[in-house]
């Protein structure tokens, strides 16, 4: 049974590499600009923010400098100056080199988030179930379509995982300087960050290791790129503040729902989810309480967090999804059923995207996409009592 169950996971990570990567995007990807941006900054010492280098960058996608007019993505670097001086390495190779490379590094490291969360929460399963639950996690359209843009947010997805089982193994220092280089996606770590300095707060004496490793690293990360361009904060700080005009964030729920009533359900899910997981502020790292509580911030965060309708906010739902999976035959066999029909979109999903014209692949992922992370993160909140409770 082992043995079959690992054969079909790797059936399905072949349908939906075969449908969504054989067409691998265009030349560039979402790793040019953090690419050039790096170049510009390490050998260059010049600001990666300057109007120059997001023209630039513009012609290599759009062949033109945008107009005002136009209503695309500008591609300009939009990252923490840091992340540069932590990809400083590929700055002396050609695009096309990380281009090539970083597809299998970028897979490897959405096969480590999945480990990393499977050991989270507490899972116990066999090493072939394990192959397989990674399997049929990176074959979720949310990995694929993120490993087919290359998009950095698998880094930050597995970097939130690996420094929450770093606590939870006691490696305070290591899972400070995780979380610390996870913000090189500020709006897909900021939900996470403000859980755990909360928690580290909560129990100052005995947590302040993993706080001093957090607030040192970012100290480390903040200075580090003055010995390039000095006040690169500032200038940061106005990017973001053009990028999120141009981009049109939204959060999923926005862009389901629309702006007005996906605000009005975030700020309420924010609000319920502060709720439940602030009398637990004392629970212990390695404890099912702290799991729990982490996972439904992630969850929460997958679903809430700004984006530009892509799919990587998606993997933060993985802790959720697999202690569902721990205690699936705890949980009621109506909501069995739905878990399961939820879980089997992805190579329903595969299926309809190797047979449908590329114009209408992202309307048919984001649709189940959405219900999926609803799905996920409404039944682990609705089993949080429940799964509270047996555990004391």
């Amino acid at each position: 049974m082992p043995r079959l169950r690992l054969a079909l996971a790797l059936a399905a990570l072949a349908l939906c590499v075969m449908s969504n990567l054989v067409g691998h995007i265009g030349p560039m990807g979402d790793l040019y600009s953090p690419w050039y941006g790096t170049r510009i900054m390490v050998l260059h010492h010049s600001n990666p923010y300057a109007e120059e280098v997001g023209q630039h960058i513009q012609i290599v996608y759009y062949d033109h400098i945008l107009s005002p007019e136009e209503h695309k993505d500008e591609q300009r670097f939009a990252y923490p100056a840091y992340t540069a001086v932590l990809l400083a390495p590929i700055a002396f190779l050609e695009y096309s080199t990380v281009w090539a490379a970083g597809l299998p590094i970028l897979m490897l490291l959405a096969a480590a988030a999945v480990f990393c969360s499977i050991r989270f929460s507490g899972w116990q399963i066999s090493r072939t179930d394990q192959w397989a639950a990674v399997l049929l996690a990176v074959s979720t359209p949310p990995v694929i379509r993120s490993l087919r843009l290359e998009q950095l947010g698998i880094l930050v997805v597995f970097l939130l995982a690996a420094s929450l089982l770093a606590l939870a193994r006691g490696h305070l220092v290591t899972a400070g300087m995780l979380l610390a280089v996870a913000t090189i996606k500020p709006q897909m770590a900021v939900l996470p960050v403000a859980w755990l300095l909360a928690w580290g707060l909560r129990s100052f004496s005995q947590r302040r290791v993993f706080l001093f490793s957090f607030l040192g690293s970012m100290a480390v990360l903040i200075a580090a790129p003055e010995l390039f361009v000095r006040g690169w904060l500032f200038s940061f700080i106005h990017q973001a503040r053009a990028y999120v005009g141009y981009a049109q964030y939204h959060s999923w729920l926005s862009l389901i729902t629309g702006d007005t009533m996906g605000n009005l359900i975030s700020v309420a899910a924010l609000a319920l989810t502060i709720k439940a997981v602030y009398k637990h502020l004392d629970a212990d790292a390695a404890s099912w309480t702290f799991c729990l509580c982490s996972a439904l911030v992630l969850g929460v965060a997958s679903f809430i967090v700004p984006t530009l309708g892509t799919l990587n906010s998606q993997m933060m739902l993985f802790p959720a999804a697999f202690i569902l999976m721990r205690n699936f035959a705890s949980l009621d066999k109506r909501i069995r059923i739905l878990f399961i029909a939820c879980l089997a979109w992805a190579p329903l999903v595969g299926i309809a995207t190797f047979f449908i014209d590329n114009g209408n692949v992202r309307l048919i992922q984001m649709t189940p996409g959405f219900l999926l992370s609803c799905t996920i993160v409404v039944l682990l909140a609705l089993q949080f009592p429940k799964f509270l409770a047996a555990q004391a």
